[in-house]
């Protein structure tokens, strides 16, 4: 993984971002931009991190020495069970709305 951190600091600023947010990740640098994204939060609203194996990606996460206040917004969930629950809404939506 080679991220400047200039290109980390021009995705941190125009993701538009910010406390009191859902905020939904799907990435592949081992918990890097989650962990600047919970920073960037500073402990309020959520962020959910979306992965694709059994078990979240997330090693780099922990260099960040974030505080169980910071933590407590992050949750995961893994993205065929996402796709899923995501199906089941459509379907019961159709079925709300056919006439």
């Amino acid at each position: 993984m080679f991220l400047r951190e200039d290109v980390v600091a021009y995705m941190l600023y125009f993701n538009r971002t910010h406390h009191q947010q859902h905020t939904l990740i799907v990435e592949n640098t081992h918990g890097f931009l989650t962990g600047s994204l919970l920073l960037q939060h500073g402990g309020f609203g959520s962020i959910t991190h979306i992965h694709v194996g059994k078990h979240p990606n997330i090693h780099l996460l922990h260099h960040f020495n974030a505080s169980p206040e910071l933590l407590h917004v992050l949750r995961y969930t893994q993205l065929s069970k996402l796709h899923t629950n995501l199906r089941a809404h459509s379907l019961l939506l159709c079925t709300m709305h056919d006439p």
